[in-house]
């Protein structure tokens, strides 16, 4: 194959990377969707200290409300935290905390695990976007209360997803290893397009690919919420 032939076929993989590069950002497919909906709940008192605000709240979800009354929303110039008021102590508890920004809509979710608490959960860190947060209760020791808050990915659009990374990954590969050898081969560079080693480098280039592509599939089913865990603090709740 001619030089002229290689170098099309490189601008045509850079077009296409591009092209599910885009794709990927205009479709949005791995957006979640929720179970709930923003509820405004009770702000019992607002307080302030030197370096932070403390916004205490009742919980309004009734089937939360039950488990965890009330939870306080601290906001520091540099970070923003709750912790939660139990009801009293269990084996086990599960509950996600949704944070949502000025105009209630979900920009994170954090899901708290904890055994034989005490009165108040951990520190539970937010995002720094958060403006206000709901509390669902999920597991109760062996009860169950509310199965999930986020709705499961669609395995078609997680297909979807993971094919598209395999193709955008294969396709800056090959665009990259046609600009290296244009730029380091000198006299040998229409040698090597057609030789042995680069045959093995697009080969490695595919097998790479369908491994992203692979991995992607597997971590996005298994998982679709990161977790996060603070350190314990003391909150008077009264």
């Amino acid at each position: 194959m001619s030089l002229f032939m290689w170098r099309i076929l490189a601008i045509a993989s850079l077009v296409i990377f591009i092209a599910c590069v885009v794709a990927l950002i205009v479709t949005k497919l791995l957006k979640h969707q929720y179970y709930y909906q923003y509820h405004e709940d009770e702000l019992i008192k607002k307080t302030r200290s030197v370096n932070s605000t403390n916004f205490l709240y009742f919980t309004s979800d009734p089937t939360t409300y039950q488990y965890i009354k009330k939870y306080v929303l601290c906001k520091t110039l540099s970070e923003k935290y709750c912790i939660c008021n139990y009801d009293r102590e269990f084996n086990k508890i599960v509950f996600y905390v949704i944070q949502y920004n000025k105009r209630h809509k979900v920009i994170n979710v954090t899901k708290c695990v904890e055994i034989k608490n005490g009165q108040a959960s951990r520190v539970i860190p937010l995002s720094k976007r958060t403006n206000s947060i709901n509390v669902i209760v999920s597991k109760i020791d062996k009860m169950e209360i509310n199965t999930s808050v986020i709705k499961p990915h669609n395995r078609i659009k997680i297909g979807i997803y993971s094919a598209l990374k395999a193709i955008l990954t294969f396709t800056l590969l090959f665009a990259l290893r046609h600009a290296v050898v244009e730029l380091f081969g000198g006299s040998f560079t229409n040698t090597y397009f057609n030789s042995i080693f680069d045959l093995i480098a697009i080969g490695g280039s595919a097998a790479f690919a369908i491994l992203v592509g692979i991995v992607s599939n597997i971590s996005l089913r298994r998982k679709n919420i990161a977790m996060n865990r603070g350190g314990v603090i003391e909150y008077e709740f009264i």
